[in-house]
């Protein structure tokens, strides 16, 4: 009995480092890039209000490619509020004569070859600078279960076009 209890105490003193090792690494910076679709799959409708100011809500669907820490794909649904206000800036500071503000939240879900990893993210949207604000982990499954975060969001500096996006995710502190 000895001997086994031995053993298993030599086997647990080996395979603790390997699963230290096997942990992911620290949580650290990504983009995500895609195309917005050229329409809003549910909007209300735009109405003027007593500024003159164009509003409503909007709900959209996005996918593309996820660089950085996160290496794969993803999947978006985002939704918000927005105000348009006319606009004598150019392109990217309005688009169409308008100006653009409002909010936006989110879920991200990103596919890797090594899990599935689920965000959630709310802030504000502009046509210049574009969207700033916090995301957090929901929660991940294979080697992202467990894993914890979030950070702030905004919209790196790129060639502007109307229906392309980055965005990029830091994570706070260590």
């Amino acid at each position: 009995m000895r001997k086994a209890v031995l053993f298993v105490c030599l086997l647990i003193l080996l395979l603790a480092p390997a699963g230290l090792a096997s942990a992911a690494p620290a949580l650290d910076s990504f983009t995500i890039s895609g195309t917005s679709p050229h329409r809003v799959m549910s909007c209300t409708p735009i109405y003027l209000d007593e500024n003159g100011c164009e509003e409503g809500t909007y709900f959209v669907k996005s996918q593309g490619d996820v660089s950085g820490y996160f290496d794969g794909t993803f999947t978006m649904k985002e939704w918000g509020t927005f105000t348009l206000s006319a606009s004598v800036l150019p392109w990217p500071f309005s688009i169409n004569g308008y100006e653009l503000a409002g909010t936006n939240h989110g879920k991200l879900e990103i596919q890797t070859s090594d899990g599935k990893v689920f965000i959630r993210w709310e802030g504000t949207t502009t046509f210049f600078p574009g969207v700033l604000g916090s995301w957090e982990i929901h929660h991940g499954n294979g080697a992202y279960r467990g894993l914890e975060g979030g950070g702030m969001y905004y919209t790196p500096p790129v060639d502007p076009s109307p229906w392309e996006f980055k965005v990029q995710f830091d994570p706070f502190g260590p």
